[in-house]
């Protein structure tokens, strides 16, 4: 490219044009480098002539452009005659685009102060290029270009020539395409030195999509398509221009297994593995909701159970071992109770009637240690308390508060071969406990806050060989500890100051690193913190920057050594943020949906070492937003849609659930309701 500026004023007349093909300046033809003349036309000197030459033995395609005004001016091509072949004059202070086909020879252009205006400086550019005509007669649907089936593995790039203007004319390209299964359709038109649009139509000749960019700006569109015929239209607006299209299709990944038929939503949830196997629960419309299996296909995925159509409702499903699934249910009969399901032998078994007869003895807070399953229980008269199963019987452990008031066991977490958990014996209050499954075993670990208060431990969290938890002994407010199971290892890491504050929340293992979220100086702005049991900081020091604001981070999932969360910041919203435990490392991945409005990365889950989540976008090409499945490896280009579930609205995937090589989930394609799918 090569720019003038400084010659003599070009004259007002062709007769006194200033001739580029001097060595001066361009020094013959105009080439396919652009050349740039600087000038200015005002009320006295209203017109600037350019005498320029079309080189070769064949037509080119002539593109000028006029930019940098701050006032109306046009821009004309003569002929060597002076006839006006064409002309180019947007209002006021828009920039000017003319292109034409042209036969070898000499031409004039003329740069005109339009009536009214003052003057303006500009930067005239001239280029010309080979016209890319490839010849097929593709000007109608009928007589369309025929690609064939789009292939899912490599991208289709056509070059070709659209144009109204000039010697050499063809207005209208069309081409013609098949898909074999539903999917997402990325069209690019690129390469342009004039102005083309693109538009899309299904097989009917209906209009589905268009883009429609000023100027030489690229054209896209994407569209999420189902199987069929389309077509695809490359047209010129008012000139000529060369282009490439390219086209690359993606299926639509993910595979539904339909629970209930047709638009009603069989529900799933619960989304549980054992083995290669997906546990759930689901309503097939019939049965009401049952407990359920899924291998990943169709024929695979079935019924489990057919109890109480009006209220068995499984929940709390829970692996045990590798053959076993323990759930809790109402059978109609016993109220709800513990069941256990047994894959190696087909049976579905009410372990035991706690709450004899038809009381509901609502277990909860299943939780395996080792080959024991831990579980809060009502009996009807020793309350809410620890009870334990082998898989095979159920035993009440320890009546912690003696007699019919509950200790309410909560919290509860495996660690050291033992079942760690929140409890309140009438004495302490409540307080950590820990029981290896036997009434002389079951023990209070520490009493945090001494005597008959409660220091309420929570989010209990094994980072290697230390239980981390948050309690509030009276004195420090809510802070975080740490524990090695006994009194002496059990101590506070005081990190707010006085006894108010928020706490800390989130607590999420990486490795030997503990990530959470603390307010720490009672700002409301919650922030992202790291502790080794001996080193406790904030991650990112800014407290007025990302991941320092708002709610601070949320759904902190690790994937390896690397932690990835939600999290907001003013310019690009709730977006996707990775950390590797340095400030420097602590970076948005990606802005999914560009600007201020919020991704919404939800469901996370580490999938064979990728993260793979729910998020939200918006379409630009289709003026659509949507939410499906993406995967990231960290990388703002790894981070890349997964599904295109629903072309017309959320699909909203959800419990991200891993089984073996598999990634099951709900989401809804818009036309079968809320199903099962995988990937």
């Amino acid at each position: 490219m090569a720019t003038f500026s400084g010659f003599p004023d070009p004259g007002s007349t062709r007769s006194t044009a200033l001739d580029t093909t001097s060595a001066s300046y361009i020094g013959g033809s105009v080439s396919s480098t652009p050349n740039i003349f600087q000038d200015s036309v005002s009320s006295s000197d209203i017109s600037d002539y350019y005498k320029i030459s079309i080189g070769g033995s064949s037509a080119s395609l002539l593109s000028m452009t006029l930019d940098g005004l701050s006032d109306n001016a046009s821009l004309n091509l003569y002929t060597q005659t002076g006839t006006l072949l064409q002309t180019a004059n947007f209002s006021g202070t828009a920039s000017e685009l003319l292109t034409r086909t042209l036969s070898p020879g000499i031409y004039y252009v003329r740069v005109g102060l339009v009536n009214g205006a003052v003057g303006t400086n500009y930067n005239l550019s001239l280029a010309a290029y080979s016209i890319q005509e490839s010849g097929i007669s593709d000007n109608t649907r009928a007589t369309a270009q025929n690609i064939g089936t789009l292939s899912i593995s490599s991208p289709t790039t056509y070059i070709d020539f659209v144009g109204s203007k000039g010697v050499i004319t063809d207005s209208n390209d069309y081409y013609k395409f098949n898909i074999a299964t539903d999917g997402k359709l990325n069209l690019s038109l690129q390469d342009l030195v004039g102005n083309a649009n693109v538009e899309l139509y299904n097989n009917s000749g209906t209009r589905i999509a268009f883009s429609n960019n000023p100027y030489t700006t690229s054209e896209s569109i994407i569209k999420d398509l189902t199987s069929g015929t389309y077509y695809i239209r490359v047209y010129d607006n008012t000139g000529a221009t060369n282009y490439t299209l390219n086209l690359s299709f993606e299926s639509k990944k993910g595979k539904r297994l339909d629970i209930w038929s047709g638009p009603n939503s069989s529900n799933p949830d619960s989304l549980t593995a054992l083995g290669s196997t997906l546990y759930f629960t689901a309503n097939d419309g019939s049965s009401g909701v049952q407990l359920w299996k899924s291998d990943g296909s169709v024929a695979g995925t079935s019924r489990i159970t057919n109890l109480n159509p009006s209220g068995f409702n499984p929940a709390n499903l829970t692996a045990f071992g590798t053959t076993k699934l323990f759930f809790t249910a109402d059978d109609g009969s016993t109220g709800r109770e513990l069941w256990v399901y047994d894959s190696s032998t087909n049976t579905t078994t009410r372990l035991s009637d706690i709450n004899p007869s038809a009381g509901n003895a609502n277990p909860q807070n299943l939780t395996v240690v080792g080959n024991r399953l831990f579980f809060t229980a009502d009996n009807g008269s020793n309350g809410r308390e620890l009870w334990v199963s082998d898989g095979n019987t159920v035993s009440l452990v320890k009546d912690i508060y003696t007699g019919a008031t509950s200790s309410n066991p909560s919290s509860l977490l495996a660690f050291g071969g033992k079942l760690y958990f929140a409890a309140n014996d009438g004495v302490n209050g409540t307080e950590l406990w820990s029981s290896d499954g036997t009434a002389a075993g079951t023990t209070l670990v520490k009493d945090v806050a001494i005597g008959g208060a409660s220091s309420v431990p929570a989010n209990l969290t094994v980072v290697g060989s230390t239980l981390y938890f948050t309690a509030n002994d009276g004195s420090t407010g809510i802070e975080l500890w740490k524990s090695d199971g006994t009194v002496g290892g059990t101590s506070v890491i005081d990190l707010t100051p006085g006894t108010g504050g928020f706490g800390p929340t989130l607590l999420t293992a990486v490795g030997s690193t503990l990530y959470f979220v603390l307010d720490s100086n009672n700002d409301f702005k919650q922030e992202l913190w790291k502790s080794d049991g001996t080193n406790t900081a904030r991650v990112k020091s800014d407290l007025n920057a990302a991941p320092n604001l708002s709610f601070g981070p949320i759904n902190l999932t690790a994937v390896g050594s690397m932690l990835y969360f939600t999290t907001y910041d003013p310019n690009n919203g709730f977006e996707l943020w990775r950390s590797d435990g340095s400030d420097a490392g602590t970076y948005l991945v990606k802005d999914i949906w560009s600007g201020s409005n919020s991704s919404l990365p939800g469901s996370l889950v580490n999938f064979g070492g990728t993260l793979y989540f729910a998020a939200s976008t918006f379409n630009a090409s289709e003026e659509q937003t949507s939410r499906e499945v993406w995967s990231s490896d960290g990388t703002e280009a790894g981070t890349q849609q997964v599904t295109y579930i629903n072309s017309v609205d959320y699909a909203n995937p959800d419990k991200l659930t891993v089984v073996g090589d598999k990634l099951f989930f709900i989401a809804d394609d818009g036309i079968n309701g809320t199903e099962l799918w995988v990937l």
